[in-house]
Order: C-alpha cells, then sequence, then structure tokens
C-alpha cells in the first residue's frame, strides 16, 4: 500500500516543447470558437507550426531533473512549477481573447503572442 501512494506522488513534467505546441492549439482552438472555421483554425496551427520559433527548445532539463520526473514530494520542485505555471499563462490568455480581435487581427501570428508577457518567453515569429 505505501508503495502504491509513493508511485501515485511521481508524474512527468510538462515538456517545454509541448508548450509551444499548446500554443498553436489554443491559436486553432480559438479561432474554431469565435469564427466556426475548421479550414481556418488548421491553417492558423499549421501556420504557427511551419513559421514559430520556440524559445523554449534549446533550454536543457534541469540538472536535478534530468528525466523530468518530479521528486516524491511535490514541494521539493515548486519553483519548477510555478515557471510551467507562468509560461502556460501565454496559452491561457490566448484562450480569453476576444473574438472581435481573432477575427480582425488573427491573421498576424505576432498578434496572437501580445496576449500575455509569458508569450514572449515561450516562442517568436520571425517576420
Amino acid at each position: 500500500m505505501l508503495l502504491l501512494l509513493q508511485l501515485s506522488c511521481l508524474y512527468k513534467l510538462v515538456p517545454d516543447t509541448r508548450i509551444c505546441e499548446d500554443v498553436g492549439y489554443a491559436i486553432s482552438a480559438r479561432t474554431l470558437d469565435c469564427l466556426d472555421d475548421e479550414a481556418l483554425a488548421t491553417e492558423r496551427y499549421e501556420e504557427w507550426s511551419e513559421r514559430s520559433v520556440c524559445l523554449l527548445d534549446a533550454e536543457d532539463p534541469p540538472a536535478d531533473n534530468p528525466d523530468g520526473i518530479l521528486p516524491m514530494v511535490e514541494s521539493d520542485y515548486g519553483a519548477e512549477q510555478d515557471r510551467i505555471n507562468r509560461l502556460y499563462g501565454c496559452v491561457q490568455a490566448i484562450d480569453a481573447l476576444s473574438c472581435e480581435g481573432v477575427e480582425l487581427r488573427g491573421d498576424t501570428l505576432s498578434w496572437w503572442l501580445q496576449a500575455d508577457p509569458a508569450c514572449a518567453q515561450v516562442a517568436e515569429v520571425p517576420e
């Protein structure tokens, strides 16, 4: 029983590159929610995938967590969890953008990255 409890405390950290992918998914989902246009939502995701540069790709995993597994005691890794939550603020902000903005400015990828200051730490779109 004790072993089962200990194993339940282990979980994988979100890989940094997944955050970049999730920004693309958020752009696509918000486009679909606001404009009800599947083709445009797919097009925007594909453009994001092709043109964006993930600024988190080059980061090495933390030396004390090379495999991306949190220690048994979650509070020992609070700073890393806070960092991931902060970066996911970009995804959450994109999901909250106004439909008017999505319709008027959504074709400009750099506009999406203005949704939250965290976005500047996640990715960039070369002009």
